[in-house]
């Protein structure tokens, strides 16, 4: 990587975020809700091969925004055996996320909150308006 090609891309970087920025502002938006992981918790070992199912949560460390997550509900009993994603059986991914929905009931699935900079303490209202209105347990 050369210098030029890291101040490109720490230009492209600030830039993105500006776009994030401005977003937010002109459309009043105090917070964005999104899902905290594309699965429930994974067994010690697969995350390796599910990166893709965490994509949710990198945005906000690449806008170096407050972010937090809190469980809203749980995998229900029986539900785990609907999951069929999309790919073949010979992709690593596909057959890691199968098996992450075997036994999953009872694991807990979560939302992520993310702010605009310094709106941490915005963050963790919102969070806390959600975790009382949800009422997980």
């Amino acid at each position: 990587l050369t210098a030029g090609k890291y101040w490109q891309l720490a230009s492209d970087l600030a830039e993105f975020k500006l776009a994030w920025v401005e977003f937010m502002r002109e459309n009043r938006y105090d917070a964005v809700l999104l899902p905290a992981m594309g699965l429930p918790a994974f067994p010690h070992g697969l995350a390796k091969d599910l990166t893709v199912a965490c994509s949710y949560a990198f945005l906000g460390n690449l806008l170096h925004w407050p972010a937090g997550c809190i469980p809203v509900t749980r995998v229900r009993a029986g539900s785990e055996e609907m999951y069929d994603p999309p790919g073949s059986e010979f992709d690593m991914a596909y057959v890691a996320a199968k098996g992450t929905m075997e036994d999953s009931a009872g694991l807990p699935i979560g939302v992520q909150v993310m702010t605009l900079p310094y709106k941490d303490e915005l963050c963790l209202g919102i969070m806390s308006q959600l975790e009382q209105s949800v009422c997980f347990h």
